[in-house]
């Protein structure tokens, strides 16, 4: 792969994170991802990114400076040996003095997915007052640490401080020794002059909230599948290559160009406002990778026909219904000719917004007719967009919809 600059902005946060391997509580957005693709170091095998690929969050406080990674690994092998970097593990290595030099300020924390921590691989006791944590999770794993200021010879962390960071995925798919090694900035974290990124302590950041919150004359509503006590997300994609599988139950969605793969997404059980006017709604979507940098905009369509999650595939809306043509393509009997938005899609990852007002409206006035929108990357290459879903185990990056509204 070709390497990029690479940096992190690491928002502070006004309540401590709780290390224990959830991510709920994590108020800020996925910094980083790192797989075969987006690693400026890979060694061993070249991984595919349903085998191993991972995400990474930070922030700080005044007491710490804290980092959770969400693995995605389709086989987890912890346990198998004494050199944790043989075994499934994450590997994070922070300078407090980001002077490419080694030092007691320079730590290569190794946790493994089944919750050992070592520091240079055991060479070097844990620092005290560092707090770790790990789980196991569906196809996965997730790892959280919260490291001390002093163990990085800082005593009074602010914004516009810079350390030096650089992480990694040891995969172990057999037992024996790690068969693929990612690092995400350099070509290691052991030594501190070899490609660590800049880390900077920004300010807070603001944060949506789950509930109505007054802005002006105006409220709004975010509906995300596990924030606030919202259940009612429903997407699935739909996939010309798998026509007959349902794949609703995936923790990613799939939107390829050239009508080969499409997303569905609804988001039932809103809340009863009558009388209230609709200012704005917008559709939020984290974008995790993309196949190629070619020119691509994503495009929502209303549904008009019923779909169910659990069985909707390429070829059916349902077990017991066809699409009127695969995909959901027929016009108008499965979706609109004319979309509601379109964006273009110029990042690698991150939020992709947009504007779906005029469905939402039209939802507002009307609940039966909600049957949700079906999303289409649109452009002449061959582009593949990848986003989470609402299975993804960390909700603050599920899929979500925001709904500005005047009583």
């Amino acid at each position: 792969p070709t390497p990029g600059p690479k940096r992190l902005d690491v928002a502070r946060v006004v309540t401590p994170v709780s290390v224990d391997a959830w991510l709920a509580d994590w108020q800020v957005s996925p910094q980083a991802y790192l797989s075969a693709t987006r690693a400026d170091t890979v060694k061993g095998t070249l991984p595919t990114e349903t085998d191993v690929a991972a995400w990474l969050w930070s922030a700080w406080d005044d007491a710490y400076l804290y980092f959770a990674v969400h693995v995605v690994d389709d086989v987890v092998v912890a346990g198998e040996s004494s050199d944790v970097w043989r075994d499934d593990s994450v590997e994070i290595a922070v300078d407090g003095s980001p002077d490419g030099e080694s030092g007691p300020d320079h730590h290569q924390f190794t946790l493994v997915a089944d919750g050992r921590l070592t520091d240079f691989g055991g060479a070097r006791a844990v620092p005290s007052g560092v707090q770790h944590a790990a789980r196991q999770v569906p196809g996965g794993y997730i790892v959280e640490i919260a490291i001390p200021w002093d163990a990085l010879g800082i005593t009074a962390p602010a914004p516009g401080q810079s350390l030096n960071v650089t992480w990694a995925v040891n995969d172990d798919d057999d037992g024996g020794d790690r068969d693929t090694y990612l690092i995400w900035a350099g070509a290691s974290t052991y030594f501190a002059n070899q490609g660590m990124a800049p880390l900077t302590l920004v300010s807070t950041t603001a944060t949506p909230t789950p509930t109505p919150t007054p802005t002006s004359t105006t409220f709004e509503i975010v509906l995300q599948e596990g924030v606030g006590g919202y259940a009612g997300t429903r997407d699935v994609t739909l996939s010309r290559w798998l026509p007959t599988t349902p794949l609703g139950k995936e923790p990613t969605l799939h939107v390829r160009t050239l009508d080969e793969a499409y997303t569905l997404v609804r988001f039932e059980n809103w809340p009863s406002l009558p009388g209230t006017q609709v200012v704005q709604a917008t559709l939020d979507l984290y974008l995790i990778s993309r196949t190629s940098d070619g020119p691509v905009s994503l495009a929502a369509y209303p549904l008009l026909r019923a779909w169910d999650e659990e069985t909707a595939t390429w070829t059916r809306a349902s077990s017991t219904a066809a699409w009127g043509s695969p995909g959901a393509s027929a016009v108008p009997a499965d979706r609109a000719d004319t979309p509601v938005a379109i964006v273009p899609v110029h990042a690698d990852s991150g939020w992709v917004r947009l504007d779906v007002t005029s469905a939402v409206r039209a939802w507002w006035a009307a609940p039966e007719t909600n049957f949700g929108l079906l999303l289409r990357a649109e452009s002449e290459l061959p582009v593949e967009l990848q986003f989470v879903s609402r299975e993804w185990l960390g909700v603050q990056v599920r899929p979500r919809l925001r709904i500005r509204y005047r009583p």
